[in-house]
């Protein structure tokens, strides 16, 4: 057997192949798949779209910077948007497809109100569906109480669809109503529930509540706590943020009727307050979300509130204590 084997090994250490050679292209032929030309440019529309649609729903808090600022702005403000690009380019039809780095804003305002428009009322698209996210891209472009106000008449039409409103969007709207200075808008819209079926929530209603503040609409501020109870929301006296809001605007005049109110409510705001943790109410710098801004303005208004029972010698100890504890006091020294 090893005889064998020895024979077959002999003619196998005779035998010599070719040696292979690999021949690599120049590196200067060589191009990056993320280098290409066409994703390139996606980039760059992504990068633009980001950008375009950060500002869009864009709380100014006022001109001094302040998170806590209740001043409004000039009576003749500059538009919260700028169409200072010339180009006048149609972005598709797709309102999720980023949009070209320079257009004209009220020409895609008008393109996407006009398809929307034509899906839901006049109904002369036919061959495509307007999406839900379509009423963001509307708020987002809408520059004006009007082009916003063209918005919300479309409502009506979604709803008759049996198309229902995605609470984001509910929320949304509120905030742009804010930016744009017309929440008067969004009262308009909320109260007329049997035409609009834009149903409120309690987070768009804070933020409308905060808004009627912030643009001087007290009058309203009653009437629409009263929109709670047809939502089937919580109680404004349950809600602290709602009943800190609502107490700041009835305080606003302290020889005014409302005063009498706001003192009846008190010992159901003290409640309400000593219920909740402060620590769960502590301000995060540099925090833009909702959540948060909701825990200034409720900051703004117990500072407000403060100063109201301290001028009418009103035993307030226990608003003292809370705001020290929960980093209200420090947040609102210098308001």
């Amino acid at each position: 057997m090893a005889h064998v084997l020895a024979t077959f090994r002999r003619p196998l250490r005779s035998l010599h192949l070719p040696r292979l050679t690999i021949q690599y292209p120049p590196p200067s032929t060589l191009r990056s798949i993320h280098a290409t030309t066409a994703v390139s440019k996606r980039n760059q529309q992504l990068s633009a779209s980001t950008a375009d649609s950060a500002d869009l729903f864009g709380d100014v808090i006022g001109s001094s910077g302040s998170l806590f600022s209740d001043d409004p702005s000039p009576a003749n403000p500059s538009p919260p948007i700028s169409n200072s690009a010339p180009n006048v380019d149609i972005p598709p039809h797709n309102p999720s497809v980023p949009s070209p780095r320079h257009y004209d804003r009220n020409a895609r305002f008008n393109h996407i109100y006009g398809f929307a428009r034509a899906c839901l009322v006049t109904k002369s698209e036919s061959k495509r569906q307007v999406r839900s996210s379509v009423w963001n891209h509307l708020f987002q472009l809408a520059s004006t109480p009007e082009q916003l106000d063209r918005v919300a008449e479309l409502f009506p039409s979604w709803r008759d669809a049996q198309r229902p409103f995605r609470p984001s969007t509910v929320v949304a709207f509120a905030l742009r109503c804010n930016a744009l200075r017309c929440p008067g808008l969004a009262v308009k819209v909320f109260s007329n529930r049997p035409k609009y079926g834009f149903d409120l929530s309690l987070d768009a209603a804070q933020i409308i509540l905060h808004s009627l503040h912030r643009w001087q609409r007290h009058k309203d501020i009653i009437t629409f706590t009263t929109l709670y109870s047809i939502y089937n929301l919580p109680p404004v006296a349950s809600d602290l943020v709602s009943n800190a809001l609502l107490l700041k605007a009835l305080f606003r005049n302290p020889t005014n009727p409302s005063a009498a109110m706001a003192q009846a409510m008190l010992p159901l705001f003290q409640r309400t307050l000593e219920r909740t943790d402060p620590l769960s109410m502590t301000i995060q710098q540099n925090d833009p979300r909702l959540s948060n801004r909701k825990k200034t303005w409720l900051a703004s208004a117990l500072k407000r509130i403060e100063g109201v029972l301290e001028a009418q010698q009103v035993e307030h100890g226990w608003l003292t204590r809370w705001m020290h504890d929960s980093g209200h006091a420090s947040a609102t020294a210098s308001l």
